[in-house]
């Protein structure tokens, strides 16, 4: 596990494992099996537990208690006919950026000075020898505080690159620096890319670098079979929107208070302080998209419908049926940052108990926002969207291709009071749809209000 860290580092990692084991050893009974795996990444120590029979989740939840204190993002799923896996990776941010020196990136406040160099760039794909600079840009304009935490580590995100998880481009200056990241990065379905972890020194802006990396990423997108480009756009200035505006690349939905207040860029206006910060995402396809059969509720379809327009997508809307499966197929992540996310592959006719069971699961790590999706033609979509309006999850858009044939319904749970007002939009679209959202918030908190003054009365 020593094999390129420090030995404090690996040191960690054992005492980690060696923690974790005992504590799951003692959550299981003599009938069951437990199975652990911990591995060393460069971003902090990864451990897979499983566990089988009926123990299910309350039988990990000790494994977490030996973290406590820790920056962990925790994910769990059905594994088997009759079992559960929790994945909990635990973050080390110090070993991050000594890693990220010890592979020759020089210090943030050694960075060149724009001043002695020519404006002359040079746009291309990420060459191995890039990597510890990308990682030091990131370093320069956000510290830290970055949602992606690979770029810090040039061997993590080289060897991204290399299983084709990511596509990253730089810029350099005329003395060969990096002064600028973009990257595509693949997923949630296989022909879908997130646009981002998109970085300019600011000596070197206003040379339209970010828009030379944007041509030169969507020129390489259809080599790798990539159908449509997203991306998560800040709410806290303008700046990103513009250039996903000039990159035709429509908001389809709004993600409110995915992450804590302090992710933003050093050295900004901060309109959105005292609030956890929002994003847009925006999307575009790069082929003629499939038309789409959508079972959304009569209240969505009118947004449904100018978020469909404006990306081009065919489409119609079909009452949904009742499920038929017995049991719904969930997965749930937490992360560090609060976020969570609910997935529903498949609905089920005891989806209320399942969704209430799965809530509560996020709830119990801290999570202050949860995202639920499923695909737009899933049969039972109704009874899950009305499921998820009783639990406190209001509108917040579609992902694109972002199921396996489809399009995802989005819905969203808010843990603390959020100010949309704040929040700085640039098209219209957006706009309305920032303003249904906040409408469907609001009815829901009527509706919860109403309920309350009938019980008690």
């Amino acid at each position: 596990m020593s094999e390129g860290a420090s030995a404090e580092f690996a040191t960690a990692a054992a005492r980690v494992v060696e923690r974790a084991w005992e504590q799951l050893c003692d959550a299981v009974t003599s009938t069951e099996r437990a199975d652990i795996r911990t591995r060393l990444t460069s971003s902090g120590i990864e451990t897979c537990a499983r566990l089988r029979g009926m123990s299910r989740f309350p039988g990990l939840v000790p494994l977490l208690d030996g973290l406590s204190g820790d920056a962990i993002d925790v994910s769990w799923r059905e594994w088997g006919i009759d079992g559960w896996e929790l994945t909990v990776l635990r973050h080390n941010e110090a070993a991050q950026e000594a890693h990220l020196l010890a592979m020759g990136a020089a210090p943030a406040d050694a960075a060149p000075s724009a001043a002695s160099r020519p404006k002359e760039f040079v746009t291309d794909l990420l060459q191995p020898s890039d990597a510890a600079s990308v990682g030091r840009c990131f370093l320069m304009v956000y510290g830290h505080a970055y949602v992606h935490p690979e770029v810090f580590s040039p061997r993590r995100l080289l060897a991204e690159i290399e299983r084709g998880e990511v596509i990253s481009v730089v810029t350099r200056d005329s003395g060969g620096e990096v002064v600028g990241h973009l990257s595509l990065r693949r997923g949630p379905s296989p022909v879908v890319a997130e646009w981002g972890e998109a970085v300019v020194l600011p000596e070197y802006r206003g040379h339209g670098l970010l828009e030379r990396m944007t041509d030169r990423l969507f020129e390489e997108a259809p080599r790798h079979n990539i159908k449509g480009i997203y991306a998560e756009p800040l709410t806290v200035h303008t700046f990103t929107q513009h250039s996903d505006e000039r990159a035709r690349m429509p908001v389809c939905a709004a993600l409110l208070g995915v992450n804590p207040e302090r992710f933003h860029p050093k050295n900004m206006p901060f309109p959105t302080a005292g609030q956890r910060q929002s994003y847009l995402r925006t999307f575009r396809f790069l082929i003629a998209p499939e038309p789409r059969v959508v079972a959304a509720p009569v209240r969505y379809r009118d947004i449904l419908s100018s978020i469909y327009q404006a990306q081009g997508i065919p489409f119609e809307f079909v009452d949904s049926v009742p499920p038929a499966a017995e049991r719904s197929r969930i997965s749930v992540h937490s992360n560090v940052r609060g976020f969570g996310t609910i997935t529903f592959d498949e609905i089920g006719c005891n989806v209320e108990l399942e969704l209430a069971r799965s809530v509560n699961d996020a709830l119990a790590f801290g999570t202050k926002t949860l995202v639920l999706s499923c695909p737009v033609d899933a049969v039972g979509l109704g009874m899950l969207v009305e499921a998820a309006r009783a639990a406190g999850f209001f509108f917040c858009g579609i992902g694109p291709a972002f199921a396996e044939r489809t399009d995802v319904l989005l819905m969203q749970k808010l843990m603390d009071p959020l100010d949309v007002g704040k929040l700085q939009l640039l098209t219209v679209l957006s706009k309305q749809l920032v303003a249904f959202i906040d409408s469907d918030r609001e009815s829901l908190t009527a509706k919860i209000q109403v309920a309350a003054g009938q019980n008690s009365g």
